[in-house]
């Protein structure tokens, strides 16, 4: 089913499309009776027929219906159309928590304070629901004006009473958010779980990062590090914030589950400002708050015997001409690396560049010999461009193996955007894409000197195509630059 603005869902009007999660499309429509605006979420139609995707999918309904409360988002409604599974919610405005982290970098901390008690509120609503969130982290979080939220996308949320809307063998989650315990034994998490995963997006808004590291394409070594691993101090990244706060999430963030507190009990503490209403509270940060340093009186300095005004010019002068040099030998070095750096070369710089030399050895060259020297440093370009790529589709097409092999029924995911960020991936001459049926595509474009060459390979087989729509005109691919 196509869905596009201005087509209508029984009454709903659809505006616009908002995105894509690992399940299905958001769209914002328009209520027709009422004129309110609400925020439409499909289940995709390709993964309509796979029961786990769609058990999740009803199972979040379910989950919603039960959930009415300021800081969490409202369902309306939920009903299957043309084969179409469709739930209608409240339309959260703002942005997401990711994205402000994204701008501000650290949060202040009394910003954070407001942020993180309407998270906690939140959870202890759903605590006495008896549900499960599982993934919370900030591109789960919406902020609207005020700094007022919302808790987004209950796909993978569980009720505890219902331990069979849990897929058997399922992990489910963000893994840089996931607690120890859901590493180790997904199916045994509860409420304090999604606590340690609040502790770990209270880091991230007073630090602007994450606390492990993010550079690795190891998941073992990511979970290896949540387990075993104690979180770096926060002040090692930014310094600003009180011995209360970290502290706090010291406790949030506890390996051992029974040491963390509830959502009530780590409200109380940051109303109070008090750590006494948790029972485990943990000793006071080693690092201290840093102060304003006070100047020192000053001493005046010991009389210095004057330079003579000539030597002190001679220098000056010296001394420049060594920085001078010195930057324009690291510029040449930079642009050698970066040929590219201010956008592709026309084919005449190519040319004149190939056949530097004497005037007269110039003037001998024909045009075909020049065309020949241009497209020879295309190839050359080219060929180092696509060997460059190699190792990422390795990396893409590991994730998507480990993916796979979680993965009960076999099927290859719909999207890997759920674990990998294309953008991730792209580089300056090629971008990055990938299918459902097992292929990842990179696409090149204006700056690896001829857009629109497509190099598809193929998981299940192991082999790489080429698809280039103007073979005529250099440069051209060579498959041995991507063995």
């Amino acid at each position: 089913m196509i869905i596009k603005p201005g087509d209508f869902i029984r009454n709903y009007r659809v505006l616009d499309y908002i995105g894509e999660g690992g399940m299905g499309k958001v769209y914002s429509a328009e209520e027709e009776l009422l004129g309110r605006k609400v925020a439409i979420k499909m289940l995709d139609p390709s993964v309509t027929h796979q029961e786990h995707f769609r058990q999740r999918f009803i199972n979040e309904a379910r989950i919603l219906s039960q959930l009415q409360h300021p800081h969490i988002v409202g369902l309306f409604t939920f009903f299957l159309e043309q084969e179409s599974y469709f739930m209608v919610m409240e339309y959260a405005e703002g942005q997401t928590l990711r994205d402000l982290i994204a701008t501000v970098g650290p949060i202040p901390e009394q910003r954070t304070r407001r942020i993180l008690r309407q998270i906690l509120s939140a959870l202890d609503y759903a605590q006495t629901k008896g549900v499960v969130h599982r993934d919370i982290k900030p591109s789960n979080i919406m902020i609207g004006e005020n700094d007022d939220l919302k808790i987004l996308d209950f796909g993978v949320a569980r009720i505890l009473a219902n331990p069979q809307f849990t897929l058997a063998g399922s992990r489910l989650g963000t893994i840089y958010y996931m607690s120890p315990e859901q590493v180790r034994s997904p199916r045994d998490v509860d409420s304090r779980s999604d606590i340690y995963s609040t502790g770990v997006v209270l880091y991230e808004m007073l630090t602007g990062r994450l606390p492990f590291s993010t550079e690795t394409e190891s998941d073992f070594l990511i979970e290896k590090q949540i387990v075993e691993s104690p979180m770096p101090h926060p002040r090692d990244y930014y310094p600003y914030m009180s011995d209360h706060i970290v502290d706090l999430m010291n406790a949030m963030t506890a390996k051992e589950p029974s040491l963390r507190p509830t959502a009530a009990e780590a409200i109380r503490a940051l109303d109070t400002s008090s750590l006494d209403s948790i029972k485990t509270a943990p000793p006071l940060s080693e690092k201290p708050v840093p102060v304003e340093p006070v100047a020192p009186t000053p001493i005046p300095p010991a009389p210095k015997k004057g330079m003579p005004p000539g030597l002190r010019a001679f220098l000056v002068i010296f001394i420049i001409a060594i920085i001078l040099v010195t930057l324009g030998f690291m510029l040449k070095a930079w642009l050698d690396i970066n040929p590219n750096l201010f956008g592709p070369r026309s084919e005449e710089a190519v040319a004149e560049e190939t056949v530097e030399g004497p005037a007269s050895e110039k003037e001998t060259l024909s045009q075909e010999e020049i065309e020949a020297n241009i497209a020879a440093r295309k190839r050359r370009e080219a060929e180092n461009a696509v060997r460059s790529i190699r190792p990422r589709f390795s990396a893409i097409a590991r994730k998507a193996r480990e993916y796979k092999a979680q993965d009960e029924y076999g099927d290859w995911p719909k999207s890997l955007d759920a674990f990998i960020d294309p953008a991730e991936a792209d580089t300056d001459q090629f971008n990055f894409d990938w299918s459902d049926d097992g292929i990842i595509i990179a696409i090149s474009n204006r700056a690896f000197g001829k857009a629109g060459i497509e190099i598809y390979y193929t998981l299940d087989s192991d082999h790489f195509e080429i698809y280039d729509p103007d073979p005529e005109n250099p440069p051209n691919i060579d498959p041995a630059w991507l063995n």
